[in-house]
């Protein structure tokens, strides 16, 4: 099995239709469905949007994406400085404004979510099997 191991800093927009280019590059070398590709695309673009917004508001000039890739499995974790707290909860309410899907959001589009709390940094892991 090959893996493939990305990293990259995100530092302005631009950076983030960087790492969504990325994400749909990946997904179309390891062949996933164009209907999984899009929704892996939008998923970093949530993710790293969130992360973005935070680190902008905290004074902080950057934060991590990586990624790994098999022919099966694509696995995105956002790396951000601080204790930021991303709730997984469904709420009732449907927002119809352009920000605020988050967490909500990712959860449906990817096959895997999970707020990883690491010293002094919060990890947003997400992975997507082809296929499922």
């Amino acid at each position: 099995m090959i893996v493939k191991f990305i990293s990259k800093r995100i530092k302005t927009k631009e950076d983030i239709f960087s790492a969504m280019t990325v994400t749909e590059e990946l997904a179309n070398e390891q062949e996933f469905s164009i209907h999984d590709v899009i929704k892996m695309r939008l998923a970093t673009e949530e993710a790293c949007t969130n992360s973005y917004e935070y680190c902008r508001a905290k004074g902080m000039s950057y934060f991590l994406i990586k990624w790994s890739a098999t022919p099966s499995l694509i696995e995105i974790t956002v790396r951000q400085k601080g204790k930021a707290s991303f709730p997984l909860i469904e709420q009732a309410d449907v927002n119809t404004g352009l920000r605020g899907r988050g967490i909500a959001l990712m959860v449906h589009l990817m096959d895997k979510v999970e707020i990883r709390r690491r010293k002094n940094c919060v990890e947003l892991y997400m992975n997507k099997w082809k296929g499922e």
